[in-house]
């Protein structure tokens, strides 16, 4: 009786145990991909670091909130890269990431063009996506398969600002005063050196690298008489030279790239200036989020939109599909069509550029922007 009792025990357990073994089986299920997404940061340069540290907690939040709760076939990791302000150091740790053995399809970054050129030459070589969500330099893209700019290039942005000076300011003569040792500020000149005269205008260039080489500059160039004035410069040469002009008693337009969005409310500065976007938000996953984001932490769009845009983008183009792969995030990405995020519609062409419209502002007296066109920078 007591052997009879003993062998009902041990058949119900092992019974139990095959029952739940089942159970423990069917719930977990077979284990999905993890696929992991670079994100470059400059979170160890002293200077670009605290623009580091707010993307990174942007992309989490992102992952957090959007990515972790879809039931999908495999799983999205975002992996923060330190690009250090430095293009060697990009190139180290973008390919540090792919040795570690992480099934690696798509990076987002670097956030300028300093870095972002020699990390589009990385991913072109791995034949990885790579989006840039703000650097402006043709050569970040220029004739590379798997790097795509999601702001228009410094040439489009040119040819906005030329095409707005002379059909609806009625310029003519244009100047351009810029700062030698930026490339930013180089590249912009050379643009607008090379396109204004091509559409029947007369331009007049001068540059500087030093504060008493600007101020001669300045003079000079005041002297042609230019209807109007393009800065391509940053906040503190910006507000610099926009005093001495005053001074130097000009009266006539200045306009400005997408650096006048350096400035704040507080500097004394007028004009127009070409932009990404028109500093609302609309009724886009990627706005919405963003703008939910901005007000927990009390906290202006600044680079915040280009990134979520980019965030959005990636992941519109790729959560339909059943795997992943470099090569099929690079289709999904130049497939995409209809999205809409915060800076407005977007999509890419084949060489990899956006085609999207720009925004013309206008600076007036005391600080406050208001659109006052919407141009195509293609046409």
């Amino acid at each position: 009786m007591r052997s009879s009792v003993l062998r009902y025990v041990v058949v119900v357990l092992v019974v139990l145990g095959v029952v739940a073994g089942g159970i423990w089986i069917a719930s977990s299920g077979p284990r999905r991909p993890v696929y992991t997404v670079g994100v470059l940061l400059p979170l160890g340069d002293r200077e670009l670091a605290p623009i580091g540290r707010r993307i990174k907690a942007l992309v989490e939040r992102f992952s957090e909130e959007v990515v972790e709760p879809e039931e999908l076939p495999w799983r999205l990791r975002f992996e923060f890269l330190d690009t250090g302000g430095d293009p060697a150091q990009v190139i180290r740790t973008m390919r540090s990431l792919l040795l570690s053995g992480k099934d690696v399809v798509a990076f987002i970054g670097p956030h300028i063009s300093r870095t972002a050129i020699p990390a589009g030459g990385v991913a072109e070589s791995l034949g990885i996506p790579l989006i840039a969500p703000i650097a402006t330099h043709p050569e970040v893209v220029g004739g590379r398969r798997y790097v795509f700019r999601l702001v228009a290039s410094d040439e489009f942005q040119a040819r906005v600002l030329c095409r707005y000076a002379y059909e609806r300011l009625g310029v003519r003569r244009l100047g351009v005063l810029f700062d030698g040792a930026d490339d930013y500020s180089r590249d912009m000149a050379a643009q607008i050196s090379r396109i204004f005269p091509a559409g029947g205008g007369e331009v007049v260039v001068e540059g500087f690298v030093s504060d008493e080489e600007r101020s001669e500059a300045l003079q000079r160039l005041v002297g042609y008489e230019p209807e109007g004035i393009v800065l391509p410069l940053f906040r503190e040469q910006l507000v610099r030279v926009a005093g001495e002009l005053e001074a130097a008693g000009y009266t006539g337009f200045l306009l400005g790239p997408d650096s006048w969005g350096t400035l704040t409310p507080e500097d004394r500065i007028s004009g127009y200036w070409v932009t990404h976007w028109d500093f609302t938000f609309n009724e886009s996953p990627s706005s919405r989020f963003l703008e939910r984001f901005l007000a927990e932490r009390g906290e202006e769009p600044d680079v915040y939109v280009y990134f979520c845009d980019a965030l959005f983008f990636l992941w519109e183009g790729v959560k339909g599909m059943d795997r992943l792969s470099p090569e099929e995030v690079r289709n999904a990405l130049m497939m995409k069509r209809g999205f809409v995020g915060a800076l407005g519609s977007c999509e890419f062409l084949e060489d990899g550029e956006p085609w999207r419209h720009l925004y013309v502002m206008e600076r007036l007296p005391g600080g406050r922007t208001v659109v006052r066109d919407l141009l195509d920078p293609v046409e």
